[in-house]
This record gives C-alpha cells, structure tokens and sequence, in this order.
C-alpha cells in the first residue's frame, strides 16, 4: 500500500496521489503518518511485497473483499472488518491480480520517536502494534460512518481540513484500539472454562461438570445436568452458582463454544451448520450469535481464515 521497501528506507512513504489513489500527509499530528484511499475501477497488479521497520499499517476494505498474505499467511478482509500489521511483518496482495474495489488505509508511527507514553492516541498505536490477539477482527459500527466522514472531509488545503482529517483518523485509531483491546478480553476470558468462586464445588455439582465435559460434543442442556446431579432445580442452581462463580447456562455456553473453536480450528472444512447441529444448538444461528458473544468474532470468519491457512 504504502510504497515497496529497498533494503535501506524500508520506512519511507510514497504520498503521491493518483486518479486511483488519494493518499494525506499527516505527518507532525502525533503518530499519525498517512491516511490513503484506494478505488481501483479496473483489475490492477497485485501489491508488492512490502515491509516496515517501525510503522503500523491498519487496513480496512469499504468495497470488495481484499486478500492479504502477511508473514506467509493468507488473509481475506471484508468490508465491515480490520487487518492490522504490525512492524516488521511483511505483507503483500493474496492474488496475483488485485479485483475492483476499495481500501481505506492508516500508517502510524511506533518506536521511541512517536513517544508513546504521552497521550491516548500514542498509548492506542502501541495497544493496536502489541503481538497479542487478533491481527483480524470485526470493526465497530460507527467505523463505516468516520470512513464516510474522513473521504467527504476532502484533501487538506486549509487548516479546518487538515485539523478535520487528524480529529477522525484520530477516533479511528482510538475505536479500532478499543474494539481490539474488547476481543482480545472476551477471547481469553472463553478460552478457559469458568474460575470455581471461593466455596467448594458441591459433590453433586462436580458429578454434573464431570457428565457434561463426557458428553461435551452431544446435545445436552441444563435440564439434564440437573437429573445428573439429584439436586432439585433451585437447589442446583444456588450450588453451581456458588461453586462455579456462574450460571449453569453461562457454563455450558461457554464450553460448547470453547469445543467448537477447537473443532472448526483443526477441522477447516467442517460446516458451521454441522457444528451446531452437532453440539444441540437449535439453529446455525443461534449458534453463531452464542459463538461471537464469547468469542468476538462469526465463526464462518474464523473458519473461513483457517482453511485458507491450510490450503496455503
């Protein structure tokens, strides 16, 4: 995107525009480098390989899908999502011939020059460069709409332009932080099952949590942990809660979603229809709407992005 490295300038940037590329020099605004847009109107050649030492690009399509290899690993980022590269990774296009569409770009400085212990946009662009979590996630729904604000704020030629250019590349950046920093929490906090709160895990509960990880990829509900257990139903209740720190249904959410990750991670192709049939869901859709409340993204992203890893 921003211009192919040479083996000593791999930060250099290329602020040229052209009928298909409207790039803004944002430089002297913080960490703020470079906001560009492209609208290819025709098939174009592919992106070349690209590197930088200290820059973070953040891409977001607002037309078409764009496919990505960064590090050797095939990416497909859709309208509605973000793709992050974080400095020294290196990336180019996924297909040998780059389709109709467009892409809004953010380069942002990292390092000691952009001093990132002062101020919160300083402090976002260090959270978005940090190697934890997703470089692919699912963007805020005001993002479109500041997409929207930023191309009609026009090329800057005054200080009201430039100053309106800085403010929403700025909430971007801030936003895109935000919902990144949001998935990486419900991410981890899914991965495991529940923390026991203080009190001890009644007996009767611990037989239930037993049957449940046997019968984990089977449909089973609530109902029939409570028949496992011989406690009555408000009685169980109270005992689960109070050794599980949660619900029971919040449990079993939360481990079937955590068995489906696995499976649709090391099975690619299995079909998310399957897997919900499969694990008791009543619909796909449920399914998928449980699915991205513990683990923030549709499963059909992460089983799309897996198989392409496979099959690259």
């Amino acid at each position: 995107m921003p211009v192919p490295p040479s083996d000593s300038d791999v930060d250099l940037v290329d602020f040229r525009s052209t009928p298909e590329r409207t790039i803004h020099d944002l430089t002297g605004y913080g960490p703020l480098l470079a906001l560009g847009r492209y609208r290819y109107l025709r098939a174009r050649p592919p992106l070349a390989p690209q590197r930088h030492d200290s820059l973070l690009v953040l891409a977001l399509p607002v037309k078409g899908d764009v496919a990505f290899v960064v590090d050797d690993d095939p990416r497909t980022v859709r309208p509605g999502q973000a793709l992050r590269i974080p400095p020294g990774r290196s990336y180019r296009t996924g297909v040998p011939v780059q389709p109709r569409g467009e892409l809004v770009w953010l380069l942002l400085r990292t390092g000691p020059e952009s001093d990132l212990s002062t101020g919160p946009l300083h402090r976002a662009v260090a959270a978005l460069s940090a190697p934890r979590g997703p470089d692919q996630w699912a963007v805020p729904d005001l993002i479109p709409g500041e997409l929207r604000r930023l191309d009609n704020a026009g090329a800057p030629g005054d200080w009201l332009t430039t100053a309106l250019l800085e403010h929403r590349s700025s909430v971007v950046v801030l936003e895109l932080a935000r919902s990144l920093e949001r998935v990486r929490r419900e991410t981890t906090a899914a991965s495991a099952p529940p923390r026991p709160g203080p009190a001890p895990v009644h007996p009767a509960v611990a037989d239930a949590l037993a049957w449940l990880e046997e019968h984990l990829s089977e449909p089973c509900g609530v109902q029939d942990l409570i028949e496992v257990s011989g406690l009555s139903e408000g009685r169980f209740y109270r005992m689960f809660r109070e050794g599980t720190g949660t619900t029971p249904k919040d449990y079993l959410l939360r481990r079937k979603t955590a068995l489906a990750y696995q499976w649709m991670r090391t099975e690619p192709d299995v079909t998310v229809s399957r897997v919900a049939h499969t694990l008791g869901f009543s619909s796909s859709q449920y399914f998928a709407t449980v699915f991205r409340r513990y683990h923030g993204f549709a499963p059909t992203t992460g089983s799309a992005s897996w198989r392409n890893q496979l099959r690259g």
